[in-house]
């Protein structure tokens, strides 16, 4: 280990170093959850990764949130990806958008299917250069959020 016995008098206040393995990894410290959840929606995917939702996904959930006239006060966006199976819980939700498999089994593996105010649809992965797959997604968030 180097010398550090300098950087005491670098500061006023008092300097505690910790051992690296005491350390918890970068997907410990994010936060899976982003929104307010006002209106008790979930839109649940999975991305890994040092953020919650990185661009381009963030743009386009953003699109598909305002055009179903809702804001992120609204609704939640959950990464599975940071989610502490331990420690958190999934919101309360009375609507859910569901991108991906997210370890929950799809219906007869149908997508796009509104039913019980839960929609399943495709990855992110897959949604994001797909023109099909959006329109497809469109149609199912029209039922859910705008009929």
């Amino acid at each position: 280990m180097e010398d550090l016995s300098f950087v005491p008098h670098l500061f006023l206040e008092e300097i505690y170093f910790i051992k690296k393995e005491f350390l918890t990894d970068e997907k410990a410290a994010v936060s899976p959850f982003l929104g307010a959840n006002q209106k008790n929606i979930v839109w649940l995917f999975h991305l890994e990764g040092t953020e919650i939702c990185p661009e381009p996904y963030f743009t386009l959930l953003s699109k598909m949130i305002a055009a179903c006239k809702l804001s992120l006060n609204d609704i939640v966006l959950v990464n599975e990806y940071f989610i502490n199976k331990d420690q958190d819980q999934l919101p309360d939700g009375k609507k859910f958008v569901i991108f991906g498999n997210c370890e929950l089994k799809q219906v007869n593996n149908q997508k796009y299917v509104v039913e019980n105010n839960i929609l399943l649809a495709d990855s992110l992965t897959s949604l994001i250069n797909d023109a099909n797959l959006k329109k497809q997604l469109w149609e199912g968030l029209q039922k859910l959020f705008l009929a």
